[in-house]
């Protein structure tokens, strides 16, 4: 057990860690590529990888099977009125409270994959100990049966709990900074080169950020997605007063 233990921890940082790294920089590239085509932006800086018309053609071209599948994928996940733009409002506003929707999901996505990360180490070392404390283990054979073999995964998943809590932080002052802006922007109107700043924060944020389980993204999507929209309708009023009072 010790030595599966071993060779897991070494393929993870070797292997695995470098190959979800390069899978999150692509889709950040993606997405970035989505972001400023719907926001009408510049392409801020020529990135290592972006999404080329035989990419798409692969993506959504004629093909059974896997490939078949894939797109059927791609269709369900329904991208008309992703970010809910507000109208009535500048259009700088829009885009900001666009953006800001986008952080804020992220956010919560992050937080939720945290307590997640949280509850399997507290549930990992209750199970170890319970074990122990039945078959009347010794603290040497603790260490050496319970413990030890376990430790590195053990180690893996902290890491992995403060990066993901680190993650939502960072998200959690950007949605701060944006919100702050959005609503002072009667008297400080938003700049252009402001949400191009703010792009390449997204960008970042998204290409280091830790992964999030597919079940659990989809578990809780349509959630997050009313909570996203419904936060953009409130900003986007608060914004429409101000500019009536104005």
């Amino acid at each position: 057990m010790a030595t599966t233990a071993a060779v897991w921890y070494v393929f993870n940082h070797v292997l695995f860690k470098f190959l979800e790294r390069r899978g999150a920089t692509r889709a950040a590239t993606v997405q970035e590529q989505f972001d400023t085509k719907i926001f009408g932006m510049p392409t801020i800086v020529v990135r290592e990888f972006r999404v080329s018309p035989e990419d798409i053609s692969q993506l959504t071209g004629a093909g059974t099977g896997v490939r078949a599948g894939r797109r059927h994928a791609y269709a369900v996940e329904k991208l008309r009125d992703w970010y809910s733009i507000q109208e009535n409002v500048p259009g700088a506003v829009a885009i900001a409270i666009a953006q800001r929707g986008n952080v804020a999901y992220s956010r919560r996505l992050l937080d939720r994959n945290a307590a997640l990360w949280l509850s399997l180490l507290v549930a990992w070392s209750a199970m170890s100990v319970t074990i122990s404390v039945v078959n009347g283990f010794s603290l040497a054979t603790f260490l050496l049966v319970a413990a030890i073999p376990v430790l590195p995964p053990l180690v893996d998943a902290w890491d992995e709990f403060r990066k993901v809590r680190a993650a939502g932080r960072e998200r959690e002052a950007l949605a701060n900074e944006m919100q702050d802006a959005i609503l002072a922007n009667s008297t400080t109107p938003i700049q252009p080169e402001q949400l191009v700043a703010w792009q390449s924060q997204l960008f970042a944020l998204r290409r280091d950020a830790p992964l999030v389980p597919d079940w659990l993204y989809q578990l809780l999507r349509n959630r997050n997605e009313a909570e996203m929209s419904e936060a953009a309708q409130a900003i986007g009023i608060s914004v429409q007063q101000d500019i009536g009072e104005g």
